[in-house]
Parts: structure tokens; sequence; C-alpha cells
């Protein structure tokens, strides 16, 4: 099995300063992964000074992904199979977008209220590129998604 390809993963060292930041507001953090995704998930943790709540120390089956977004306020994560998820449960949801488009990967519906697409707008030039460009994620910094995940906390509270 491989990983989530590199130009759908948002940078485990963005994750782990967005983490750090809540972490600082006193938000508790669940960072959740699929098995073949759990290297990327230690290293999210690491860099996080093992500070995130993590209740990945051993195989993280689809349940307990489930009951992790279910209690979430906010899901932040990639274009993935947990966007859906998250959208699907209701849930605040911010997406990082590398060099696939939220116009074809929508999260549910395009226009939901409670979710927001983050793009750098650095997108390959070429589409034969597109699978293997990881500029664009790096590009889509910690403070774009943060802003993306207050832009949304303030449209809840209107």
């Amino acid at each position: 099995m491989r990983n989530t390809a590199p130009a759908k993963r948002w940078p485990a060292r963005h994750f782990a300063e967005l983490g750090r930041r809540y972490l600082a507001e006193g938000w508790q953090i669940c960072c959740s992964a699929r098995k073949k995704d759990f290297d990327i998930a230690e290293e999210i943790n690491r860099l996080s000074d093992d500070s995130l709540h993590q209740p990945l120390r051993q195989n993280q089956r689809f349940p307990k992904r489930l009951t992790c977004s279910s209690c979430a306020d906010t899901v932040v994560c990639n274009d993935s199979g947990l966007m859906h998820l998250a959208a699907a449960l209701d849930r605040k949801l911010v997406a990082a977008y590398g060099s696939s488009s939220p116009d074809h990967t929508p999260a549910l519906e395009p226009k939901k209220p409670k979710s927001s697409a983050c793009t750098s707008n650095a997108r390959p030039a070429s589409n034969a590129n597109a699978r293997w460009d990881t500029d664009c994620l790096n590009k889509l910094t910690p403070d774009m998604v943060q802003k993306a995940a207050e832009e949304l906390a303030q449209t809840e509270s209107e």
C-alpha cells in the first residue's frame, strides 16, 4: 500500500504548525489517519512536540475516524475521503487542495456553507505533472488555512 498521493497531501509541517497554534488557544486536536497514512500522522504529532490528542497508537479503522470526526467542531484535512465524511457529518470543514481542484471534487455541495476549499493558486502548468507536484501545497501556508477556518467560525456565529 502507498500513502496518499503527495500532490494531495498538505505537508506534515503545516498540519503540525496549525495544530500547535490551536493547542496554544486551548483546543483539543485529534490527528486521524488511515492505516496506510499512519506514518504521516505520527510525523505530524512528532512535529507538534508530541502534544496532539491522538487515538492512533494502533490501527485506526473507520469507526474510530468517524467518532473523531463526529466530535470535532472543525475538521482540517486534505482533499480526501475524510473531507467527504466531515461534510456528511455537517462539520465545519477546511480542505487543503493541491494540484486537484475543488471544482472537480467538492465536499458534497460546491457551495456548502460550512466548508472552505483552500488552494494556493500555484497549480502545476501541466496536468502530466499534477500528480507529483507538491509546490502548490507547500505554498498553502498554515496562515491561509487558519484564516479560512476563522472565516467559517465567523459565518457560523453571525
